[in-house]
């Protein structure tokens, strides 16, 4: 009975060290996911800044507007993406409210 109690008790802390590592690898996961989510925004913001550069500095023609109307296109799917990944970023958030909960 005493073997029982002490075999429970070392699978008790070896599965309390499998769910630390897995909230730890998760928890790195979930960072690396959001820094490539911010280098994406950043490298779609730069292009669209070296777009709007070469748009004001040249003069506008029938093949200008029409790629002012297609951008125009494009500007509206990134509003669609941005309130879904806005809604990424505050499931990340929960979630590390919630690993932090438990680590406490």
């Amino acid at each position: 009975n005493e073997q029982i109690e002490q075999q429970k008790q070392e699978q008790l802390a070896l599965l309390k060290q499998i769910e630390e590592e897995r909230a730890r690898l998760e928890a790195d996961f979930l960072k690396i996911q959001m820094q490539t989510c911010s280098e994406e925004a950043k490298k779609k913001k730069e292009e669209e800044e070296q777009s709007q550069m070469l748009q004001s500095h040249s003069v506008p023609s029938t093949d200008q507007q029409n790629k002012v109307e297609h951008e125009t296109g494009n500007t509206t799917v990134s509003e669609t993406r941005s309130p879904r990944e806005g809604s990424h970023l505050q499931m990340i958030r929960n979630y590390q409210q919630h690993l932090l909960q438990q680590n406490r």
